[in-house]
């Protein structure tokens, strides 16, 4: 397991956080993989329970136009590998990665509930479907990459 521990002068006191940086690449597609299929299935839930309307056209990373299976695996691929850049970042910075993280992970995910809240058109079922897609991306991509990354796993 390759580990990147910054050290500073000749007392060999730690400066920098440890993730398995060898891991990092194939926990961040696994963490992609694991976000779109929850998401999937619960935009499958929410469709077949009449929360999610076709006939709302919303803004997302494949164009404006109503929610798809497409723009929800799409969003929840994209976020992870965000998300994973950002713990890369954090690693290299910080003592202790995975607990900065999860802080910056939260003010991620909260901050991105504010689509579901301000874009217009949706009913107020249809928001709260939207903003658990939200939460589900950011709970399965965090849990995986810190559990995955770090070098205890």
């Amino acid at each position: 397991m390759s580990e990147v521990v910054r050290r500073s002068g000749s007392d060999g006191e730690r400066v920098g956080g440890r993730l398995a940086w060898t891991r990092l690449p194939w926990v961040t597609a696994l963490a992609a993989a694991a976000a779109a299929a929850a998401n999937a299935l619960l935009y499958a839930a929410e469709s077949a329970a009449g929360v999610i309307s076709p006939s709302v056209a919303l803004p997302s990373m494949v164009g404006r136009g109503p929610v798809s299976y497409a723009s929800v695996i799409l969003s929840s691929i994209v976020v992870t590998v965000w998300a994973a850049i950002a713990l890369a970042v954090i690693g290299l910075l910080s003592r202790r990665p995975v607990r900065v993280f999860w802080f910056v992970s939260a003010a991620g995910a909260a901050l991105s509930l504010a689509m579901p809240v301000t874009v217009p058109g949706p009913a107020a079922a249809m928001r709260l479907g939207l903003a658990a897609m939200h939460l589900v991306a950011w709970a399965v991509s965090a849990t995986v990459l810190t559990r995955l990354a770090s070098p205890r796993s």
